[in-house]
C-alpha cells in the first residue's frame, strides 16, 4: 500500500454534506477492503515543514480568505492509488486563488496542473468495478459544501495512521 509523507492541508465538508460523504467512503472501504479516510479536498499535500510551522503558516493563510463554496461535479477514476475513484471539484477563481496563496506561502512551485477532487476510494481496483460504483452512486452525493476551516493532517504512513493535527477556522 502506498504511503503519504509530511502534512496535508484539507478542506473537510461539515454537516449533512460531510456525513453523507463519510458514509459513502465508509461503505466503499468496507465493500472493497480498502482504507477508510475522512472526506476531504486536498489544498496541499506532502508539506515538509515541521508541525508547529505548518500550524502557524496555516493560521496566517486562513486569515487571508473568507468562507467559500466548493462545487462537486461528476465522479471519475484514475490509476493513481489515492485518486482511484473520486468526485471532480470545480476549480473556480476563488479555489484557484486560495490554492495559489497556499502554494506561495508554503514555497511550493507552480504545479503543471491543479486537479482539485474529493476521493471516495483509495486502492488499485479494476476499472470495471470502479465504473460499476459510479453507475450505482449516480448523483447521490452533495453538490457542494462550504469551506469553514483548513484541517492540518499528519499524513505520514498509510491512511489508517493519518491524524488530525489542528483545525483552523477560516474568517
Amino acid at each position: 500500500m502506498p504511503e503519504a509523507h509530511g502534512h496535508s492541508l484539507w478542506f473537510i465538508p461539515r454537516g449533512s454534506a460531510g456525513a453523507r460523504l463519510k458514509e459513502i467512503i465508509r461503505e466503499l472501504s468496507e465493500t472493497f477492503a480498502t482504507p477508510c479516510f475522512p472526506p476531504h479536498v486536498t489544498l496541499l499535500a506532502r508539506v515538509p515543514q515541521p508541525r508547529q510551522e505548518v500550524i502557524s503558516m496555516t493560521r496566517e493563510l486562513a486569515g487571508e480568505f473568507s468562507r467559500f463554496q466548493i462545487e462537486l461535479t461528476e465522479a471519475a477514476t484514475t490509476r493513481d492509488y489515492f485518486r482511484s475513484l473520486f468526485i471532480k471539484v470545480v476549480a473556480d477563481d476563488v479555489l484557484v486563488a486560495v490554492y495559489d496563496l497556499a502554494r506561495t506561502r508554503f514555497g511550493f512551485p507552480l504545479a503543471a496542473e491543479f486537479m482539485p477532487h474529493l476521493s471516495l476510494l483509495y486502492g488499485d481496483l479494476p476499472e470495471a468495478e470502479k465504473q460499476g460504483v459510479i453507475a450505482r452512486l449516480g448523483r447521490k452525493y452533495p453538490a457542494r459544501f462550504t469551506v469553514e476551516s483548513i484541517d492540518v493532517y499528519s499524513t505520514d504512513g498509510p491512511p489508517e495512521d493519518w491524524q488530525l493535527v489542528e483545525s483552523v477556522l477560516v474568517d
